[in-house]
């Protein structure tokens, strides 16, 4: 505006680190991932700085003036290769150790040099890596390692914030990794919900009255869950079956959350999470399929809800048990 006032439109939110370059005179310059920026007047070139990405990919990005010709060069620098392995662990017992790597690191240019590093693991512990922590690569990229047991059962998301040299900071998620307790019980449940609309993904209209029984527990000395899972949404015909668990855990004496396999209607490979609560206030039960081959999902009763959350829909009839070791329904 006459001010020197700046207004800045997005197609999509963005959240992270930005360095932004906007054209004068109210033109507009889309900027997309790794899009050159045409040549322009430098001498009207406003710089912004703010924060940007698309979901949970946070890949910030720059541009410097060229002194040959004037036009500007965009770059960016890039969280890579996040890992955790395992994956699964067992508390108090086996550790994660968490990876990733900081491409395009270059320490003649601040913007592009890593200087540190903060892992959030999740459970409220952090490691914090100092310049001297991270390990250099011949091509100018950082690897970040570090490793961490937890104490108690979740479903974490691990957060990696890496600091440059001219103080902004990019920022990374790793969902997830699930930390089990295979004496802290087991879960059982059989009922009935009101399936909601937009549950059934293939035809969101269906609604009506979803059927579910299941069973999961560690049996002594193992490492994966055993049991059983049924679910019957009559107005799709879908039966869900499952035929294998990855883990359990159960927090709090009345929350649970499994994971596993099985197939619809018999046939296929599906992915399922089974979110149970046994609550004075009532019961909820929530179940999200998916098939394995293309990662869509068939079913989900909270539809939109994060997989780390414990809601879900009141059941209608039956009950929930969480079964402790010291408390039993």
């Amino acid at each position: 505006d006459g001010d020197g006032n700046w207004t800045v439109s997005f197609g999509e939110p963005l959240v992270g680190p930005l360095e932004l370059s906007c054209l004068p005179d109210g033109a507009q310059q889309p900027l997309g991932e790794g899009e050159e920026i045409p040549p322009f007047d430098l001498d009207h070139t406003t710089v912004l700085q703010g924060f940007a990405s698309t979901g949970d990919s946070h890949n910030p990005f720059g541009s410097e003036p060229d002194d040959d010709d004037g036009t500007i060069a965009t770059y960016w620098t890039h969280l890579t290769d996040l890992t955790a392995t395992p994956s699964v662990v067992e508390i108090d017992d086996e550790a994660v150790t968490f990876t990733a790597t900081v491409a395009g690191t270059d320490p003649e240019q601040a913007q592009r040099h890593a200087v540190g590093a903060t892992i959030d693991w999740g459970d409220g512990t952090t490691t914090p890596l100092a310049l001297d922590d991270l390990v250099p690569h011949e091509d100018g990229d950082i690897a970040i390692s570090a490793s961490h047991t937890y104490a108690a059962a979740d479903v974490a998301t691990i957060v990696l914030t890496v600091e440059y040299g001219d103080g902004h900071v990019e920022i990374e998620a790793y969902r997830f990794v699930v930390a089990y307790d295979p004496t802290a019980g087991f879960v059982t449940g059989g009922g009935w919900i009101d399936s909601p609309e937009g549950a059934y993904v293939p035809d969101p209209s269906l609604t009506g009255r979803a059927n579910f029984g299941f069973v999961a527990k560690y049996k002594k000395g193992q490492s994966t869950p055993d049991g059983n899972t049924n679910f019957q949404f009559q107005a799709a015909g879908l039966h869900f079956h499952s035929t294998s668990y990855d883990w359990l855990i159960v927090t709090g004496g009345e929350r649970a959350k499994y994971k596993g396999s099985g197939t619809i209607n018999g046939t296929g490979d599906y992915g399922f999470m089974l979110t149970a609560v046994d609550s004075d206030d009532g019961d909820t039960f929530r179940i999200k399929i998916w098939d394995e081959s293309t990662g869509e999902t068939v079913y989900d009763n909270k539809l939109g809800a994060g997989d780390v959350e414990y809601d879900g829909t009141e059941l209608q009839g039956g009950s929930i048990t969480v079964h402790t070791p010291k408390t039993k329904k």
